[in-house]
């Protein structure tokens, strides 16, 4: 028995000798310290430390909540691994998107890029300004008409139709537009014909060739655009000869040209990916035959627009 108690007590002292591996930390803390230039020393209660760096200043480190918590950390790393070498740490920021942003598509805002073909109706106002007429080519022209100074002027409504071939790409958009329509309401001016003769004018109708130029939002399914154009225009009417005595004489066709140059503005609606309806007003600003209508067309696009649902919105694409 009390071989047997010298043993545990001896055991014990042996035990309470040995230092325990935690009581290594702070000097596994003051080597890895000096690796990187700087000497850390704390009192024994470990609540207030000092840094020492080699330029000799020393800076208070326990008054800081965050520093206390940043030493104990790295003392029980020392205390589970002491041989372990210090290394650098390395910080990696990941910044979080701020709601106000706004979200970016999968397509990375990337506009529609392509051409589209349209049919399309129009109708509205036309003045014609004393347009001279020009007898058509293969025409003979009736003797009681030769060097009248024939011309063609009057307001009224005109009505037709047309096709438009639009290339897209980068918000951008341009192409060649044609169209003809029928006119009511033409006049005709001439000199004095002979006495018992009557011109009178007949059928005008009228064809419009324009290039225009412009560009596109995209607010899918919707598209607004505006352009400018510049066109020239052929005016076609038959003139019909009668006498008072003789009745009806014949006719003949003459022709006459105008250009102009204005602005559209439209809006392009999806009904599906590759079928757009669109709806446009137009305007002449310079002009010897001054139009202002509307023209409402089917368009088919050809080319690549991203999907709906992978676009942004408004003008975070345009910005």
């Amino acid at each position: 028995m009390v071989v047997a108690t010298a043993a545990v007590l001896a055991g014990g002292a042996a035990r309470a000798d040995d230092p325990p591996e935690a009581t290594e930390a702070p000097a596994a803390a003051e080597e890895a310290t000096d690796g990187a230039g700087q000497d850390e020393s704390c009192d024994g209660d470990g609540l207030e430390c000092s840094v020492a760096t080699d330029a000799g200043t020393d800076e208070p480190a326990g008054e800081s909540a965050d520093a206390a918590t940043e030493a104990g950390a790295a003392g029980a790393k020392i205390a589970i691994d002491p041989d372990a070498e210090p290394s650098a740490a390395v910080l990696v920021e990941h910044e979080t998107p701020s709601p106000d942003e706004p979200v970016g598509c999968g397509y990375d805002c990337r506009p529609s890029d392509g051409g589209s073909f349209q049919l399309y109706g129009a109708g509205g106002y036309l003045a014609l300004r004393d347009l001279k007429l020009y007898l058509a080519p293969g025409e003979t022209e009736p003797d009681v008409l030769v060097d009248r100074a024939l011309r063609v002027d009057g307001d009224g409504r005109y009505f037709g139709g047309g096709m438009r071939i639009t290339a897209e790409g980068d918000h951008l958009r341009g192409g060649i537009d044609f169209d003809v329509f029928g006119f009511t309401g033409p006049e005709l001016r001439h000199e004095a014909l002979t006495p018992g003769f009557h011109a009178t004018p007949r059928h005008l109708t009228g064809m419009n060739l324009m290039a225009f130029f412009g560009a596109e939002a995209d607010y899918a399914p919707v598209h607004p655009y505006g352009e400018v154009w510049l066109g020239g225009q052929i005016v076609a009417l038959d003139v019909a000869l009668e006498h008072d005595t003789f009745g009806a004489l014949g006719s003949a066709s003459y022709l006459a040209f105008a250009a102009g140059f204005g602005p559209r503005v439209g809006i392009l609606f999806e009904l599906e990916r590759d079928l757009h309806a669109d709806l446009a007003a137009m305007g002449t600003i310079v002009g010897d035959a001054p139009r202002f209508g509307l023209t409402f067309g089917l368009a088919y696009f050809e080319g690549d627009r991203p999907d709906e649902d992978a676009r942004c919105s408004g003008m975070a694409c345009l910005e």
